[in-house]
């Protein structure tokens, strides 16, 4: 099953799922696109997740917390630049119980946010 999402922030709580054909507490999702540099700085990069989950940045593997647990927040050091894209994947499985996973950025320049919408695109502008 493919979607496009506008963000990643989801919280599908016990009984809940992505998608009505997957099963409660047994599923795995993969966002992958580009999110849009807004600063020129080092932004702290969050995630909230319940269960495992991944975070690549330009293809380097920057969160690794794949196993299960509560919903836990887990943070990288990214530098970004001004209208410069970056490449993005999130991987996350929920396992049992809860079910979250929230991507967060904040940087001296920005406050602590769910990435918006318009900072992330399926491919890079020219």
């Amino acid at each position: 099953l493919m979607k496009i999402e506008d963000n990643i922030s989801f919280n599908w709580a016990r009984d809940k799922t992505p998608d009505e054909s997957i099963a409660i507490c047994t599923f795995s999702a993969r966002w992958s696109g580009y999110v849009e540099g807004k600063y020129t700085e080092d932004m702290d990069l969050s995630i909230i997740a319940d269960d495992g989950v991944r975070v690549y940045i330009d293809d380097k593997l920057v969160i690794d917390e794949w196993h299960p647990s509560s919903a836990n927040e887990y943070t990288a050091i990214v530098p970004m630049a001004n209208r410069q894209f970056h490449k993005i994947v999130v991987e996350y499985y929920q396992a049992q119980g809860g079910a979250t996973c929230k991507l967060f950025w904040k940087s001296a320049g920005q406050e602590k946010e769910i990435i918006p919408m318009n900072y992330l695109y399926s491919t890079p502008i020219n």
